[in-house]
Formats: C-alpha cells, structure tokens, sequence
C-alpha cells in the first residue's frame, strides 16, 4: 500500500504532514473491496510542541500510524519504546469501533485523535456525525482529559460532553484544546501560567469550556 503526503513541514523537533490519499496497490483475491470514497478521504496529520514523533491517519477506519520517540506512550502502541517506522495503533477501546480519525494533534509526550462515525441526519443529530476524541501518552497533568493523572500506552476517550460535536483539536506541551461546531471552546492540562484560558491556574485533568 502507498499513501500519497499532498504537503509537510518541520519545526525544531517535530513534523506536519496532510496525506491527501491511500491508495491500495494490490489485492489478494480474498480480500474485500474498498470503500471508495473512504480510500479516497483527505486526512490530516499534525505533530506540534517540543515531543519528537509524528502521527499519521491513513484512510482506512481508524488506520492510525505512528512512530518516532515513543517515551510515555506518545505513540499509543501499548508501549513506551521508540519506532523507526510507521506502525499500527491497534489497542483501541470498544468505543471507537466504527469511527474513523479525521484529526490529530501531538503536544510534549501526548497525542490526540479527533474520530468520527457518519449517520443519516435526524432531528437529535442533524450534522449526521458522530465524533469523539481519544487520547494517549503522558498524563501526568492531566493533559489526555480522562479524568486521570497517569500515562495511557493505548488511545483512551476524552470525556467531553456527548452532545457536543468537535471540529478541531489542539495539544501544548502539557495541555490540549477542542473547539466544537457552535464556536466553543474546551481546554484541559496543566495550567500553571493560566495557559487554559479558566481564569484560574488549577491543574485540569477533564475539559472545561473557556
């Protein structure tokens, strides 16, 4: 299989890449046919802050790759070893089963993925989307938004509210960020200098709106 980077760049210790599509080049004859327009999805990768891995979302259900510096379990591989390849992130809660990563974001020794299951519209969810956040690497600060001040080696789910629905995701070193699709914001993390915008400088480890 080969997947197709549209764009990249790099910082001081960190990468960004959009990979704009997957495309299958062979097929054993067992194997079931592809989801077009899912195969064809553009997805977005992003590493940000001062931790030295990357993440990439391939266009498959959940088909998130890592690999780089894998310290607290940044890489959400169910260990806390580096990686000189791109590999699988498989441990996945029973959750996520169905969803799709559309979105990520990598802070100090934390990652995210912003995931997302398509519905028909109704009237209790009109946008036909159902989304959800998970989370992995150090939480030490609270910053996987779990509720825990632990390390998580596999993805775990941010407990934002349900009936939100997440557009973006952002990670600090110590800290992450959610916007929703009505224009409001969640922050939680360390926040010894006030950097979740609460008002205060209490240590967060559940999202609070801004």
């Amino acid at each position: 299989a080969h997947a197709h980077v549209s764009c990249f760049c790099a910082g001081d210790a960190h990468s960004l890449a959009s990979l704009a599509s997957f495309r299958q080049q062979s097929k054993s004859p067992t194997q079931p046919k592809s989801n077009t327009s899912n195969s064809n999805k553009v997805t977005k990768v992003a590493t940000t802050g001062k931790g030295i891995h990357e993440l990439a979302c391939l266009a498959f259900p959940l088909g998130l790759y890592s690999w780089g510096r894998g310290a607290h379990g940044r890489l959400g591989l169910g260990r806390n070893s580096n990686q000189k390849s791109p590999t699988r992130v498989e441990d996945w809660p029973d959750s996520a089963k169905g969803y799709q990563t559309i979105k990520l974001a990598s802070g100090g020794a934390h990652s995210l993925a912003l995931c997302e299951r398509t519905t028909q519209p109704s009237l209790a969810n009109k946008w036909g989307s159902h989304r959800q956040v998970f989370a992995f690497g150090c939480g030490h600060s609270g910053q996987l938004g779990n509720n825990e001040l632990v390390d998580h080696y596999a993805p775990v789910g941010v407990k934002l509210p349900t009936h939100e629905l997440i557009t973006s995701i952002a990670a600090g070193k110590t800290h992450s960020l959610a916007l929703t699709i009505n224009g409001d914001a969640y922050a939680w993390g360390k926040n010894w200098y006030g950097e979740l915008g609460s008002g205060d400088r209490d240590l967060t480890p559940t999202p609070v709106m801004i």
